[in-house]
């Protein structure tokens, strides 16, 4: 039978409490991420970032937010409309100002119940949160916007 670590040692990537310490002080998730850019960081020395290096940026986010005592209402907003487009579906209405009047503990059940429906997606990359609302008939997903962003300060270019 296999013996599970201390549940008071967190991932050094994401600082997770809901999963426990896999190997290297990564938590299962982290760590496949983790040898990923370890390689891709072995072929090439450039400032850019790879996806992977992205990858566990976005875990490290996700459970900062679920950690914190109040959860941030972009923080919910970019989880809203990932799902969103992940359905592919498009919200009409700016639900920034609903949740600013929401309580911490409203906030965080969102938050929470949304990661969940993100994180249970089946997908072979995770999800990243959106800034730009879904629209129907775009395919807008947060690694495109990542992709946008890294782009445009690639080549300076001006949105």
């Amino acid at each position: 039978m296999r013996r599970k670590k201390p549940a008071q040692v967190r991932c050094s990537n994401c600082q997770s409490r809901r999963r426990s310490v896999h190997r290297a002080e990564f938590c299962k998730k982290c760590y496949y991420w983790h040898r990923k850019a370890l390689k891709m960081k072995r072929g090439r020395e450039t400032w850019e970032m790879s996806g992977a290096e992205r990858v566990l940026q976005e875990y490290a986010w996700r459970e900062r937010n679920l950690n914190a005592p109040d959860v941030d209402p972009l923080a919910i907003m970019k989880l809203v409309y990932a799902v969103a487009a992940e359905c592919r579906s498009e919200i009409g209405f700016p639900i920034h100002s609903l949740l600013n009047h929401q309580t911490a503990e409203a906030r965080r059940c969102i938050y929470t119940l949304f990661l969940a429906i993100l994180e249970n997606t089946p997908c072979c990359t995770p999800r990243l949160g959106m800034l730009r609302p879904p629209r129907k008939g775009q395919y807008w997903d947060g690694w495109a916007e990542w992709h946008r962003e890294c782009t445009y300060a690639r080549y300076g270019l001006s949105r």
